[in-house]
């Protein structure tokens, strides 16, 4: 799998490609003819890009100059005769036509030209970087006719690449930056992201200036490149050599920053695109670029953002957001804010990239996964500070799942949220990686993020990790998001029991098949008019209700079957003992009044006496909004040893509009009363070495020991394994 990975990378520094930043995703204002605000999204790369209204609508200009709604004819956009207008501005006229036509329309025609366009942009053949030899070069470009903002570029541009411990910069008069601090300079980034393995420097040269203007220098950038290259030799005495690490008489790369702003940024389409290529101009070949504003408009230098992500293509990496957009099938999902080689680069103005994804240092040598083989309970530190990732092989060939845990620290300060992602990488298609179409196909995505909370924008969000703000703290085979391979085969494991605490991510793996729960539903319970009816027989045990009633609300928005319990502000549901090695409890709740409501869980192991409250994310209570359905999840460890009684209780919410609870489930490995002292193989009371020597006579086939007791880790087997968990247990 290693070998074959870092072959990928090599093909991918071998392509016929292009690869580009793509397009600032947060909205700008542009002004109509008429004086009107418009808010726009600028969405694509440097050979495809179109207008969007905030809420998705293409739009183009028409002859006045104004953004209109984009039709679409013969695969070709054209403007409609209706203004385009804000949201909150539109007429009934306006929603009527945009709820006929689709969101993110393209124009069919340039996008076939944009695909030939790309494959015309060859990159050199190249070998896989050597980190030790690695000496960058960087030049500054300016144009006759526009120059880099600071009159100490030179020096600004090496501090900020290169100084180690980069925290920003100050204005020319020496006030403070107004647009973020800084994590670090792009040396900074590439030295904490391989954890050290990569200490990348920079020679900074120029401003060279170019005789060829700004304007409509995306159509020139060939030309004025070759001038830039020409100066860099004969007037600043570049020495190529020096940049000839492997010695195949090429330059290993080059870099360029232009002075201005870039095509990406929605602020000048005729300028130049950041993006990473080759140009066969004497001994130059492979290259990225950037430019020197994130938004002129707003007076906002860019950070190191596109420059990491640029160079990340010099190294291999491909981008992971759908590079043709509606073209293969309609828009795809992607990582966005979460990973660099997406949207991440933009995260913080381009001051702090999103840290390098676990796919990320897989496939740059920089982290070897710990592959799951067995089931267990596991633990994961923060990425960005152990460089720990785990995956789990799928049952397909060349497919697998990366899990990561990813913390709002350092390089990750500004991800969408804290937890575990999990990702589905498919590596069975050279192509699509070597193509830089990793993620054009909606029906076929070759690395897709498991999103917990289903939240499909394809920016990221706080629900995307588990258990995330949504609280999921499971991934199975039969969940929403799964482990499923791509074509539906099932995964040999499934994760459940994941819990957050202090940065550190704990779950538990369990065989396929392995997660078992006991649901109540209500259904066999009679409906009850009045609150308060006790010792109720349910599913898997009894149920008190204190008021509240077991109702049968007649309403797919009250319960999943007929049946549900209807709660009021203040109520409480309490069940009878049970028996379980129980992992985690979960109640299905609908709210549909407008007044947010929160659950409680608690339990008590004394017959009700003392009750404890469990936490879910350090938070004693759960909220659900008004007019919302979700599952909570609590998670537990109960020995079935101990008779426990479960309540959940309604603590704040409205007196006069019910919520209502339905199954109730109980997720377990075990069930029933369990008398003997886990790890007691002999039954002596105690658990020594003796019971070491009779879990291997079990194994021998010397004794007859149950395999409920002697099945130490709990993954369905008795071997060698078992009796290094009970080693393990004595030791501690």
């Amino acid at each position: 799998m290693r070998k074959f990975f870092f072959a990928l990378v090599a093909t991918l520094l071998t392509a016929t490609q292009l690869l580009a930043v793509p397009a600032t995703p947060y909205p700008v204002k542009v002004t109509q003819p008429d004086g009107r605000e418009l808010t726009v999204r600028l969405n694509g790369d440097e050979f495809y890009h179109f207008y969007t209204t905030e809420d998705g609508y293409t739009i183009v200009k028409n002859e006045m100059g104004f953004f209109t709604y984009a039709q679409r004819a013969e695969g070709k956009l054209e403007p409609t005769a209706m203004v385009a207008r804000n949201i909150s501005e539109r007429s009934e006229a306006d929603n009527l036509y945009l709820s006929t036509v689709a969101k993110g329309m393209i124009d069919k025609t340039e996008v076939a030209v944009a695909k030939s366009a790309k494959v015309k942009r060859d990159a050199a053949p190249k070998a896989r970087i050597d980190y030790s030899k690695f000496r960058g070069l960087i030049l500054l470009v300016q144009f006759y006719d526009y120059s880099f903002s600071r009159s100490d570029a030179n020096q600004f541009y090496t501090e900020m690449i290169n100084k180690k411990g980069y925290t920003g910069f100050t204005n020319p008069d020496g006030s403070a930056a107004t647009w973020g601090k800084f994590t670090g300079s792009v040396r900074d980034y590439y030295e904490e992201n391989s954890m050290g393995q990569f200490t990348p420097s920079f020679d900074v040269i120029g401003p060279i200036t170019v005789p060829y203007s700004i304007k409509n220098s995306k159509n020139t950038q060939t030309a004025l490149m070759r001038n830039a290259l020409d100066q860099a030799v004969k007037t600043y005495g570049v020495n190529v050599t020096d940049y000839d690490c492997d010695g195949d008489g090429y330059v290993d790369m080059f870099y360029m920053i232009f002075a201005g702003v870039g095509a990406n940024t929605g602020e000048a389409d005729d300028h130049i695109w950041p993006h990473k290529s080759s140009i066969y101009f004497s001994r130059w070949r492979t290259y990225a670029c950037s430019c020197e504003y994130y938004s002129e408009k707003n007076g906002i230098l860019d950070g190191i953002g596109t420059i990491c992500h640029e160079f990340s293509h010099v190294l291999g990496l491909p981008d992971l957001y759908d590079t043709d957009y509606e073209g293969s099938g309609g828009q795809a999902q992607h990582p966005g804010d979460w990973e660099i080689m997406s949207g991440g680069s933009y995260n913080n103005y381009g001051r702090t990239p999103a840290a390098y994804s676990a796919y990320d240092r897989y496939a740059l040598g920089f982290a070897k996964p710990t592959v799951i083989k067995a089931a267990g309970e596991y633990q994961l530190p923060a990425l960005g500070e152990s460089n720990q990732i785990m995956m789990i092989k799928s049952p397909l060939n060349k497919e697998f799942f990366l899990l990561e845990n990813r913390q709002q620290t350092r390089w990750d300060a500004h991800v969408p949220g804290t937890g575990l992602l999990v990702a589905r990488v498919d590596s069975s298609n050279v192509s699509v990686w070597s193509g830089n179409s990793v993620n054009n196909n909606p029906a076929r995505l070759y690395y897709e993020l498991l999103r917990a909370g289903r939240v499909m924008t394809g920016e990221g969000d706080a629900s995307d990790p588990f258990p995330g703000t949504r609280g999921i703290p499971m991934i199975t085979n039969d969940t929403e998001a799964n482990l499923k391979t791509f074509n539906g085969t099932r995964n040999p494991w499934n994760i459940a029991g994941i819990q957050e605490e202090d940065g550190v991510i704990s779950f538990r793996v369990l065989p396929d098949g392995g997660i078992v729960a006991d649901v109540e539903d209500f259904e066999a319970m009679p409906v009850t008019a009045t609150s308060g009816s006790k010792d109720n027989e349910g599913k898997f045990t009894s149920w008190t209700f204190t008021k509240c009633n077991v109702a049968a609300p007649g309403s797919a928005t009250k319960a999943d079957g007929t049946h549900s319990v209807q709660m009021k502000l203040p109520s409480q549901m309490t069940s009878g003992a049970t028996y379980y090695d129980a992992y985690q409890v979960s109640a299905k709740v609908f709210n549909p009044g407008s007044t947010t409501a929160k659950f409680a869980l608690s339990i008590s192991k004394d017959n009700g006496t003392t009750w404890t409250p469990v936490k879910f994310m350090n938070e004693t209570s759960q909220t659900v909004a008004g007019k919302t359905t979700i599952t909570l999840y609590w998670p537990v460890s109960i020995s079935r040893r101990d008779a426990v009684m479960y309540r959940i209780g309604m603590v704040s919410g409205s007196k006069t509009v019910a919520s209502y609870i339905d199954n109730v489930s109980i997720y377990y490995t075990e069930k029933g009363q369990q008398t003997s002292l886990p790890g007691d193989i002999n039954g002596d009371g105690e658990v020594n070495v003796s019971d070491v020597t009779a879990l291997i006579n079990k194994i021998l086939g010397a004794s007859d020991y149950t395999d409920e007791v002697c099945d130490i880790n709990g993954d369905g087997e008795i071997n060698v394994s078992d009796v290094t968990a009970l080693i393990n247990q004595i030791l501690k």
